[in-house]
């Protein structure tokens, strides 16, 4: 199962929202206040970077080997959570991350709806805890993001929406956040899919965009495999492919990847050109809107329960990831050090991770959504 949701993008964000007939927006009041900053040129835009020399914020631990969780066995971030291991858990996360069953990569606006003790999906949409009836005002949050928005390896009541939901109601803000998030999702892809659900949907109070590992590491010469052995296990790719019309040809063979900070400063511009895309739609319809970049487990200082490479692996992905978030926009909110000095294992891989982890990501994302939060519920 972690290896389908790894091989699609790694990361990844959130639940509840069935479709609804459309309705007219044009009648809701204006807020007086937007949350999206000025229009901006990219960060790094103009000639490529040639991997500048990046000063560590946490290096790993010289003399490091490779140590992935062994085949079959529980890794340490969920040690105390003994729901992992069974059968119930993992058939059902099985199910929805299979492309032959309940993930449909192809057709990226849904998930197959499924119903478990612990993963449940309502019409596309991994459920959410949500706050009980209260005369209070309710905001609607939608979240979008990839695998880690939706919560590879938590239950449905400790994804990061969740657990969102849950730090807000403890501090007397009522959300019914609803988890748009997919896994394998790309900003662009979440860009295009926002665009679709404004049009089916009644209009949100608040988006947020959780993103960063998908958009920092894809490239179309390392996806087209990936999404073409999906393709293949579907069955579809059986027999020969027609012939092109009269004059056509294929198309020449990809461009060199580029690697190094060069392919993390491209992967950076390429989520600021997407979330153009997305800002056009949210002036469009009048939403406000969000962006954060996730943390991961090369943002924080090494643990050694969780599983890792060698040094030199770990510090060239360190220094990676440590690029991107020098190098966002000032409308991002980042949040790669969410996990502060915490030295529990939390990570089951690079990016995906427990539900503590969850809780204290949800905690740092409140903190800075709390003043937009409050002038949305007066």
């Amino acid at each position: 199962w972690w290896r389908a949701g790894l091989a699609c993008g790694l990361a990844a964000c959130l639940a509840f929202a069935g479709w609804r007939t459309i309705t007219d927006r044009t009648a809701t009041t204006d807020r007086g206040f937007t949350l999206t900053a000025p229009q901006q040129a990219p960060p790094g835009a103009g000639d490529p970077v040639a991997d500048p020399e990046v000063v560590l914020a946490h290096p790993a631990p010289e003399g490091l080997e490779d140590s992935p969780t062994p085949e079959g066995a529980t890794p340490a971030a969920l040690a105390d959570s003994p729901w992992w291991s069974t059968p119930a858990y993992q058939e059902a996360e099985d199910h929805a991350m299979d492309l032959l069953a309940g993930w449909r990569f192809e057709n990226p606006y849904r998930m197959l709806d499924l119903r478990s003790p612990h993963i449940n999906v309502v019409d596309g949409l991994r459920r959410t805890w949500t706050p009980p009836p209260c005369d209070c005002r309710r905001l609607t949050v939608w979240i979008y993001g990839g695998s880690t928005a939706w919560g590879i390896s938590q239950r449905d009541d400790h994804t990061i929406a969740s657990e969102l939901a849950r730090v807000a109601a403890e501090n007397g803000v009522t959300l019914d956040v609803q988890n748009r998030g997919l896994p394998g999702f790309h900003h662009w892809l979440e860009a295009e899919r926002f665009a679709w659900d404004l049009t089916t949907n009644p209009r949100p109070d608040l988006v947020v965009f959780y993103d960063g590992v998908n958009d920092r590491f894809w490239q179309p010469d390392l996806a087209d495999p990936i999404f073409a052995n999906l393709w293949d296990r579907s069955g579809r790719s059986e027999g020969d492919a027609p012939d092109g019309p009269p004059g056509a040809s294929v198309a020449g063979p990809p461009q060199p990847r580029s690697s190094g900070l060069m392919q993390t400063e491209e992967g950076v511009r390429r989520y600021d050109a997407a979330r153009e895309m997305s800002r056009a739609t949210a002036a469009a319809a009048g939403v406000p809107v969000r962006y954060v970049w996730q943390p991961e487990r090369y943002s924080r200082q090494f643990v050694a329960t969780e599983p890792h490479f060698d040094t030199g692996h770990e510090n060239d992905a360190r220094r990676g990831s440590q690029f991107a978030w020098e190098q966002l926009a000032d409308d991002v909110i980042d949040l790669h050090d969410a996990l502060g000095a915490n030295t529990d294992p939390i990570y089951t891989d690079d990016v995906h991770h427990n539900e503590l982890g969850s809780r204290l990501i949800a905690e740092a994302l409140f903190d800075r959504l709390e003043p937009d939060l409050r002038r949305l519920a007066t």
